[in-house]
């Protein structure tokens, strides 16, 4: 805006002579002054401003995107967050797939199976033995090795242990009760002091699980009495020719009572360790694939 050109400057009275005033395009990138020192708006300070804050806007809405990206990345796991991202999720579906197929089937396949077959099915192992037992297991191993690796990178290793699937279709597979055909051939072939030290050595347990430690001391139990009915058949003259004669050696109604209430309390142990495994299946297929089975529905 620009000052009257009839301004007294407040000396005299007379006005001062009008000046013209050179007018400025509209355009101009020059500041225009009153001649009082105001700065009349609109000239290039203003362009600069504007401009400015338009680079601002721009830096702040990247630096929002950046931030709500990073999030959403944490989130899903990729750096470190609460949630796992979809190749994690998919690793895992694929090992932990893997792994029941071959518990329980005994296959090599990563076909994804229903609950109810989990619950119901008789593991692999059960029947095998010998050098078939053995091969069983150390694949057994690996495959969990593999099924724990990409667990530990989901977000659900902080819910559910993993490690009765272990406990069970490994150690107890490696680990079962010998039958007693098994013990009284050995005590023949070994005596009695051989037959207790392969019975205490082959059921020992270096973990720190209490169940298994449980069963193996159940089996310890039943297994040692066991072998002292042996040896009193023994004495009694009832095995010739390396075999127990049938029907030599007649139990006492306590020997049977003893007898019988060991060896339920060794099966009931061996299904606690079966539940245990079990019960864990189904935790990590409900995390995984959802309560109806599918994956939309997990929450890894």
């Amino acid at each position: 805006m620009y000052m009257d050109p009839s301004y007294s400057n407040g000396v005299g009275s007379s006005p001062i002579p009008q000046q013209q005033i050179p007018q400025q395009p509209m355009n101009s990138q020059q500041p225009i002054s009153s001649g009082t020192g105001d700065i009349v708006l609109g000239g290039a300070d203003s362009n600069k401003k504007s401009r400015k804050g338009i680079v601002i806007l721009i830096i702040l809405v990247a630096f929002l995107a950046l931030i709500g990206g990073g999030i959403l990345l944490w989130q899903n796991g990729v750096f470190g967050g609460s949630g796992s991202s979809q190749l994690q999720v998919a690793n895992l579906e694929e090992k932990f797939n893997s792994y029941i197929d071959y518990v329980l089937y005994g296959e090599d396949s990563a076909e994804k199976y229903g609950i109810d077959e989990i619950e119901a099915w008789t593991p692999y192992f059960a029947g095998l033995e010998g050098d078939e037992l053995s091969a069983y297991i150390e694949k057994a191993n690996y495959k969990y090795l593999e099924l724990e690796n990409a667990y530990s990178q989901s977000n659900a290793n902080d819910r559910v242990d993993i490690t009765p699937m272990k406990i069970y279709y490994q150690d107890y597979a490696s680990m079962q009760p010998m039958s007693e055909k098994e013990v009284s051939d050995f005590y023949i072939e070994n005596g009695l002091g051989q037959t207790k030290k392969m019975i205490n050595n082959k059921y020992i347990f270096s973990g720190n699980n209490l169940q298994f430690e449980t069963y193996l001391e159940s089996v310890n139990d039943s297994l040692s009495n066991y072998l002292t009915l042996l040896v009193k058949a023994d004495k009694a003259g009832c095995i010739r020719d390396k075999k127990i004669v049938s029907g030599c050696y007649k139990l006492t109604e306590e020997e049977y009572n003893v007898y019988q209430e060991k060896e339920l309390e060794m099966g009931k142990t061996v299904d606690v360790l079966k539940k245990s495994a079990v019960d864990t299946l189904k935790s990590v297929y409900n995390t995984l694939y959802g309560s109806n089975g599918n994956v939309e529905n997990a929450n890894v």
